[in-house]
């Protein structure tokens, strides 16, 4: 992989753009997570232990920018007309298997908007072609039809349910659909 990867503003379309984390947006951050809180509790259990005040979220981000360094995963965040509303995450890139996973959040008041889609095909040419990863995979818990949606309509092919896959942040066990897809 390329130790140099720029850590620019990505535009995905006239509204939306992607930046990889750095400082100066953790307040907003911390802000977007707890307005978000009770329906991250599924899906984000440790993004939320680690962004429950601020001194927790400056570490999250120093975690981020390291993990892009060290080409261990390559985290954005998502904006909106410049406001801060999501975050995306190319991680557990398995180089030896080809593979990557995919997690994301949007707020609540963004959804359904086609915005998490057009970053997946924004990233899919960086994964598929400047990574050289061959699968991106992605994971929603059974219940998130709204995530599950946003795979399927990105080309994402449905490959199984894993049962108690990962404890949430109050503590349910919780089962997961999977689904991926090749380059």
């Amino acid at each position: 992989m390329n130790n140099s990867l720029p850590k620019e503003n990505i535009i995905i379309n006239h509204s939306v753009s992607i930046l990889p984390y750095q400082t100066g947006f953790e307040e907003s951050f911390l802000e977007l997570v707890q307005r978000n809180k009770e329906r991250l509790m599924e899906g984000f259990p440790n993004l939320l232990q680690k962004n429950e005040h601020i001194i927790g979220t400056k570490s999250y981000f120093v975690e981020k920018i390291h993990q892009w360094n060290k080409n261990i995963a390559y985290a954005y965040l998502i904006f909106f007309e410049k406001e801060l509303i999501g975050h995306f995450n190319i991680k557990d890139i398995n180089v030896k298997k080809s593979t990557v996973e995919l997690s994301y959040f949007i707020d609540k008041n963004y959804e359904k908007r086609g915005i998490v889609f057009s970053i997946i095909e924004n990233r899919k040419t960086f994964i598929f072609d400047v990574l050289n990863i061959k699968t991106i995979k992605a994971r929603c818990a059974t219940d998130n039809t709204t995530s599950e949606k946003v795979m399927q309509k990105a080309g994402m092919q449905y490959e199984g349910t894993i049962h108690q896959n990962y404890r949430s942040y109050n503590n349910i066990m919780i089962d997961t659909y999977i689904y991926s897809i090749s380059k």
